[in-house]
C-alpha cells in the first residue's frame, strides 16, 4: 500500500472518532490485502496513539490471530463511566487480558511462547466496548474493519491477578450482567479455544516484525468470552469471572 492511500484511509477513520461515522472507505484507499490493512493501522495509531493495550483474537482455535492497538485514552480502569452518547453502537465483550511485566522489542529471530509467558506478570479481567467508524459493520468488508482497529471503542481493565498462571481460560467462567440481570452465563467461551498462549505468541512476533513490540506495562486482550451484548447509552455492565475478578463500567446518558 502507498503511503498516501493508507495515510488518506487513516485521515478518514480518525475524523471519523468524532465527525459521522463512514458508509465505507473509498475505493481508492480501501485496503486490499491484510498488510495493507494493518499499514493503516500503523498510521491512525501515529495519530491517536500510543497504544496501552492491545487486542488480539481468532474465530477458531487453528484460524490465524488479528490484532489491533487500542491508544491509551480508550483504556480505563475498573470501575469506569464513559459517555454513552460518543459510541455509535455500544457491544460488549468480556474478556481475559494480559499484562506484560517485561518488554519484547522488535527483534529479526521469532519469539518462543516460553519467552512469551515469561515475560507476562498478571492476568487481568476486561470489557471491550466493540464500536468502530462505520455506519454498519456488517455492511463493510473485513479488511476495512480490520484497518479501524477491528471495531474497537473502549476497554476497560480489572485488577491485575499476578498468580495468573493458576487461571486456565477453558475452565474460567464468566457471568456478563447488564443494569443487574444475567445477560450471559458461560464457561470458556472464547472462539480461539482454551489455549490462549497461541494468541499471545502470534501477537508478540506479528508487532515484532512491524516494529512495534511490547513494552512493561502492556496488556493484550485475548478475544470475547461471551460473544456480543448490545447495551443502552444509560445502562450499567458488570463481567464477573469467579476467582479472577470483577469489571464493572457505566454508560452515562445524555444530558
Amino acid at each position: 500500500m502507498t503511503e498516501d492511500r493508507a495515510e488518506r484511509a487513516a485521515a478518514l477513520l480518525v475524523a471519523a472518532r468524532t465527525g459521522d461515522r463512514l458508509r465505507d472507505l473509498p475505493e481508492d484507499c480501501r485496503p486490499r490485502t491484510v498488510e495493507e490493512a494493518y499499514a493503516v493501522q500503523d498510521v491512525v495509531l501515529a495519530r491517536t496513539g500510543p497504544a496501552h493495550a492491545w487486542k488480539v483474537g481468532a474465530k477458531t482455535p487453528e484460524a490465524e490471530p488479528a490484532c489491533a492497538p487500542m491508544p491509551a485514552a480508550t483504556v480505563h480502569p475498573s470501575p469506569a463511566a464513559l459517555p454513552g452518547d460518543a459510541f455509535g453502537v455500544r457491544l460488549i465483550e468480556a474478556e481475559i487480558a494480559y499484562r506484560f511485566g517485561r518488554a519484547l522489542p522488535p527483534r529479526p529471530q521469532p519469539y518462543t511462547t516460553d519467552e512469551v509467558l515469561a515475560a507476562v506478570d498478571a492476568v487481568l479481567p476486561g470489557i471491550e466496548v466493540v464500536d468502530g467508524r462505520f455506519q454498519d459493520r456488517n455492511a463493510v468488508d473485513a479488511l476495512s474493519i480490520l484497518a479501524d482497529n477491528i471495531t474497537s471503542g473502549a476497554y476497560v481493565t480489572g485488577a491485575p491477578v499476578t498468580d495468573w498462571r493458576r487461571v486456565d481460560p477453558a475452565r474460567q467462567g464468566v457471568q456478563l450482567r447488564v443494569n443487574g440481570a444475567i445477560v450471559v452465563d458461560t464457561v470458556g467461551g472464547n472462539p480461539a479455544g482454551g489455549d490462549l498462549t497461541r494468541l499471545l505468541t502470534w501477537m508478540a512476533n506479528a508487532l515484532s516484525m512491524r516494529g512495534h513490540g511490547l513494552k512493561p506495562g502492556d496488556i493484550v486482550t485475548t478475544g470475547s468470552c461471551t460473544g456480543m451484548t448490545p447495551v443502552g447509552p444509560g445502562d450499567t455492565v458488570e463481567a464477573e469471572f469467579p476467582g479472577l475478578g470483577t469489571v464493572s463500567l457505566r454508560f452515562t446518558p445524555p444530558m
